[in-house]
C-alpha cells in the first residue's frame, strides 16, 4: 500500500488541476484492517478518488470537471461556465468569457462584428452602401476625391442621367426614400409604408388608429385617429352637447352627461339631449313620463311631474315650470330650447342659430370658417393655415417644384425642390426657378453670374465660363477674373491656354497668337526661317553658316574647310600642307616625300638626305616607295 504524505497529496492535486487548502485534518481516514479511503479536499484526484464534486473541490482556472474529474481545454477553446468553448466564435462568450455580441452582431476571430444585410457591408462599425458611399466606395476606406462621387462601386466626376449628386453619392431623386425631391429628405417610415415617387415622398397607407392629418409627408402618420380632436378621421371632432366626449372604434361617444341632462336616445349626434329636470317625457330620468289628469297639460319641475291647466301653443313650451311665465319658451327659434325644451344650440368657433326647431350656424369668428358644412364641428377650419382653404375655403395652395404653406391666410412657398428657386415670390407659380441652371440666378435666387470678356453660364448651381471672346481665354479656370488672358500676346498661351511659347536658342515673342523668334541668342541663327524650332544654327561651327546665316566655308586644294568661332578656315588632308601660306592654292606642298617640308611645312632635311614617308634619309640614290608607290 502507498502511504501518502500531506506534500504528496497537495502536489498530486495542483498537477490535476485541481484547487484547494490542505488541512491535515482532511487526510483520507482508514477503517481498521481496511484498505478504503474517503474522498475529500486534499486527496483529490489520488488513487482513483474524485477530483471535482458539486461540493467538494474546484478544479484549477482553464480546466472543466469532466465525469468527476479535471480535464484542461483544448488549445483555442477557454473554459466557460464549465464548458470549453471557442471565444473566437461563440457569441455568448465573444473573445472571452460572459462577453456576448449585441443583437444583430456576429462573432468573428473574438471580435463582435456587424451583421448586414445584402448588399451592405460593416464598415467602421455602420452598414454602408459600397457601391454608392464616397468614404467607402467599392470597398471599406476606399474614399472618392474631392469633388468625386461614388457610382456603381467607382468613383468617378460626373453622375449618371438622371441621377444627382447627395454627400458622396449619385442618387435617383425620384425614387430614393433617403433623397425624395432633394438631397437630405427622408421618407417616414413610422407609422406607415413610405415611398418616393416622382419625386415626393407617399404614404400608400397608414396602419389602423393612425392618419396623416397635416399633409406632411415628412412625419408620416402623425395623428391617432382615437384621439378627440381627430376620431375615425381626420378633423373629426368629437363635440357632444350637454356632456363629455369619447371616441372610441373612430365613432364619437357620449361619455357623461352633465347635470339635469341624460342621452335618451342614445345618438351621440345630439349629445345628451334631455333636461331631465323639464322634460315631461323624461321627467327625472329617461322614459319617465309624466301622464296629466284629464283636460290638463303635465309639467315637469326639477325633476318632477305636474300638471298645468293651460296648454300652450305649437313652437312654444313651458320648459322652466314656472306659473308666472308659462309657455315662455320659443322651440323654433330659441338657442337653449331649440325643439324641444333643454336643446342648447352650440357652435365651434362661431354663433348658433335655431332655425324652425333645428339647430344651425349662424356665423363664423373670424378667421375660421365652415368649410366642410358640418354643424357639429361647427367653424372647423382656421383659414390663416390651413393649405386647403387658405383666406377663403376651397382656395388651396399650390407650388409646383416645391410645398406650400398658409401664412395668414396667404400662399407662399415654403421649401423648393432641390435645385429649384422661387425667385420672383410668386406662390401661383412655384419654384420657378431652376437655380442649376439660371444664369440670374445661380445657386440661389438673385446670384448673377458675370464673365469679363466671355459669356457666363450656371453650371450645378455654380458660375462657370460658358465661352471666351475672340483671342481671350480663361486658362486659369478662375471665374471671378472671366477670360483673363489675351491669346495673342502672352508667351505662356499663345494661341490657345496652356501653349507656351518657347523656342531653342532664343527669346521668344507671341505674335497674334503665333510664337515668332523675336532675337537669336549669341553665336546662333535662325537660318531655316522656321520660328518652331528656333535658332537652330550655332554660328561659331556651321560650315554652311559661319559667322552669319547664308556664308559658307570653302577648302583650296587637298584641304577640308572648317568654321572655327564664327570664321572660316581649312584642315589639309593627311600628307599634305599649306606651306606658301596662300589658301589660294589650297595645300599645294606634299610632306610625304619634300626635302624641303617633310612631314610638316619648314621641315628640311639635312644635306644629301631625301624625304621619304615623312622622314628625312640617306636614299643614295634609291627610290623612295610609300604603300608601293612611288613618292615624289
Amino acid at each position: 500500500m502507498l502511504r501518502l504524505t500531506p506534500g504528496t497529496l497537495l502536489g498530486a492535486a495542483l498537477a490535476l488541476g485541481c484547487t484547494t487548502s490542505f488541512d491535515p485534518s482532511e487526510l483520507p481516514v482508514r477503517d481498521a484492517g481496511a484498505d478504503r479511503a474517503t474522498p475529500s479536499a486534499a486527496s483529490c484526484g489520488v488513487e482513483g478518488l474524485p477530483c471535482c464534486e458539486d461540493a467538494g473541490p474546484r478544479c484549477a482556472p482553464g480546466a472543466i470537471c469532466n465525469e468527476g474529474r479535471c480535464q484542461r481545454c483544448p488549445g483555442g477553446t477557454s473554459a466557460c461556465g464549465g464548458a470549453c468553448v471557442d471565444t473566437q466564435t461563440n457569441l455568448t462568450h465573444c473573445g472571452g468569457c460572459d462577453r456576448p455580441c449585441p443583437q444583430g452582431q456576429s462573432c468573428a476571430a473574438g471580435s463582435c462584428v456587424l451583421l448586414c444585410p445584402a448588399p451592405l457591408t460593416a464598415c467602421d462599425g455602420a452598414c454602408v452602401d459600397v457601391a454608392r458611399n464616397g468614404s467607402h466606395c467599392g470597398g471599406c476606406g476606399r474614399r472618392c476625391a474631392a469633388l468625386e462621387v461614388c457610382a456603381g462601386g467607382s468613383c468617378t466626376a460626373v453622375c449618371a442621367p438622371g441621377e444627382a449628386r447627395c454627400a458622396e453619392a449619385c442618387v435617383d431623386l425620384s425614387s430614393d426614400a433617403a433623397n425624395c425631391g432633394r438631397c437630405g429628405v427622408v421618407c417616414p417610415g413610422a407609422e406607415g409604408t413610405a415611398r418616393c415617387v416622382a419625386g415626393r415622398c407617399e404614404s400608400p397607407g397608414c396602419l389602423t388608429g393612425f392618419a396623416d392629418c397635416d399633409g406632411d409627408t415628412a412625419n408620416g402618420c402623425e395623428t391617432p385617429t382615437t384621439s378627440i380632436a381627430s376620431c375615425g378621421r381626420c378633423g373629426r371632432a368629437c363635440d357632444v352637447p350637454n356632456a363629455t366626449a369619447r371616441c372610441a372604434d373612430g365613432a364619437c361617444l357620449v361619455g357623461e352627461c352633465g347635470e339635469g341632462f341624460a342621452d335618451c336616445d342614445r345618438s351621440p349626434a345630439n349629445g345628451c339631449e334631455v333636461n331631465t329636470a323639464s322634460d315631461p317625457m323624461n321627467c327625472g330620468g329617461c322614459g319617465s313620463v309624466c301622464v296629466p289628469a284629464s283636460g290638463a297639460r303635465a309639467t315637469c319641475v326639477n325633476g318632477v311631474c305636474g300638471t298645468s291647466s293651460i296648454a300652450c301653443s305649437p313652437d312654444t313650451a313651458d320648459c322652466d315650470g314656472a306659473p308666472a311665465n308659462r309657455c315662455e319658451a320659443d322651440l323654433a327659434t330659441s338657442l337653449d330650447d331649440c325643439g324641444r325644451c333643454g336643446n342648447r344650440c352650440a357652435v365651434a368657433n362661431g354663433a348658433a342659430a335655431c332655425r324652425a326647431g333645428t339647430c344651425g350656424l349662424a356665423s363664423c369668428a373670424a378667421p375660421y370658417r365652415d368649410c366642410d358644412g358640418v354643424v357639429a364641428n361647427g367653424c372647423e377650419t382656421d383659414t390663416r393655415v390651413a393649405i386647403a382653404h387658405c383666406g377663403a375655403c376651397g382656395a388651396a395652395c399650390v407650388a409646383p417644384r416645391g410645398a406650400p404653406a398658409c401664412v395668414e391666410g396667404r400662399c407662399v412657398v415654403a421649401a423648393c425642390d432641390e435645385g429649384r428657386g422661387d425667385c420672383d415670390g410668386d406662390a401661383s407659380n412655384g419654384c420657378e426657378t431652376d437655380v442649376t441652371s439660371s444664369v440670374m440666378s445661380c445657386g440661389r435666387c438673385g446670384n448673377r453670374c458675370a464673365v469679363a470678356g466671355g459669356t457666363p453660364a450656371c453650371v450645378e448651381g455654380r458660375c462657370a465660363v460658358a465661352s471666351c471672346e475672340p483671342a481671350r481665354g480663361d486658362c486659369d479656370r478662375s471665374v471671378g477674373n472671366g477670360c483673363e488672358t489675351d491669346l495673342r500676346a502672352d508667351l505662356a498661351n499663345c494661341g490657345g491656354c496652356g501653349r507656351a511659347c518657347v523656342l531653342p536658342n532664343a527669346t521668344p515673342r507671341c505674335d497674334g497668337g503665333r510664337c515668332v523668334v523675336e532675337r537669336c541668342n549669341e553665336g546662333f541663327g535662325d537660318c531655316d526661317g522656321d520660328a518652331a524650332n528656333g535658332c537652330e544654327t550655332d554660328l561659331r561651327s556651321s560650315v554652311a553658316h559661319c559667322g552669319r546665316c547664308d556664308r559658307g566655308c570653302r577648302g583650296g586644294a587637298n584641304s577640308v574647310p572648317v568654321c572655327a568661332s564664327g570664321t572660316c578656315g581649312a584642315t589639309c588632308v593627311a600628307g599634305y600642307g599649306d606651306c606658301d601660306r596662300n589658301p589660294e592654292n589650297g595645300c599645294e606642298t606634299r610632306t610625304l616625300c619634300n626635302a624641303f617640308h617633310c612631314g610638316a611645312c619648314g621641315n628640311r632635311c639635312p644635306l644629301g638626305q631625301g624625304c621619304c614617308d615623312r622622314q628625312c634619309r640617306f636614299l643614295a640614290g634609291l627610290t623612295c616607295l610609300v604603300n608601293g608607290v612611288e613618292c615624289r
